[in-house]
């Protein structure tokens, strides 16, 4: 007598339900696994960012103090004219100023028969490059004809100096690739006094 096998295979109805419960748990996964990853990424940006935006400041901050000599343009109006900010002493506007950075102009002498040491700048240029990861301009430091990068990860640096003041005020901006989320953009506002230091021009 034969005997018929009471094994049975999984139904069409079994298999599609199964289906769809292995879809849903992958796309959780998937969704879980992607945003960990895009928060990892958006927090090391931001923290390589960050850096660059204290060593940036750090070298701009130590340069205005160490010069003896010191001329800071920038580009006011709806023209884009350049104003010197001086310190008060020295033959320039004595009104306030407030404008973005064009450059900085350093320069040191020494007493009696010393070495003059060489002139040199920060100048801040637009990124012309389409490379990605880059902010709006960058700064150029140039020392005895040699030029080099500072960052160029910089949205914007803006010079506030009230009138008859020897302060002044730099809020530096940091950014990469026109971010729009406030997470994700540095700003960094320091100040330095011009006082006791001369005009720039007024050094050989």
């Amino acid at each position: 007598m034969i005997q018929r096998s009471r094994q049975k295979g999984f139904t069409l109805i079994e298999v599609a339900v199964t289906l769809l419960l292995f879809s849903l748990t992958m796309g959780v996964l998937w969704e879980f696994f992607s945003n960990t990853y895009s928060t990892y990424v958006m927090f090391d940006k931001k923290s390589m960012l960050s850096d660059q935006s204290r060593i940036t400041t750090s070298f701009i901050r130590e340069e205005i103090r160490s010069a003896e000599g010191i001329t800071i343009e920038v580009l006011t109006g709806a023209a884009l004219s350049l104003e010197e900010v001086n310190p008060p002493s020295a033959t320039g506007p004595t009104h306030e100023i407030k404008g973005i950075l064009s450059q900085i102009k350093f320069a040191n002498q020494t007493t009696g028969p010393g070495i003059l040491k060489k002139k040199r700048s920060i100048k801040m240029e637009t990124n012309t490059t389409t490379q990605g990861g880059l902010g709006k301009y960058r700064l150029i430091y140039t020392a005895g004809g040699t030029s080099s990068l500072i960052s160029d990860k910089v949205e914007n640096i803006k010079v506030i100096r009230d009138a008859d003041s020897s302060v002044v005020q730099f809020e530096c901006i940091f950014n990469e690739d026109g971010e729009t989320q406030s997470t994700q953009i540095i700003r960094n506002i320091f100040s330095e006094s011009l006082e006791y230091k001369e005009k720039y021009s007024s050094i050989p």
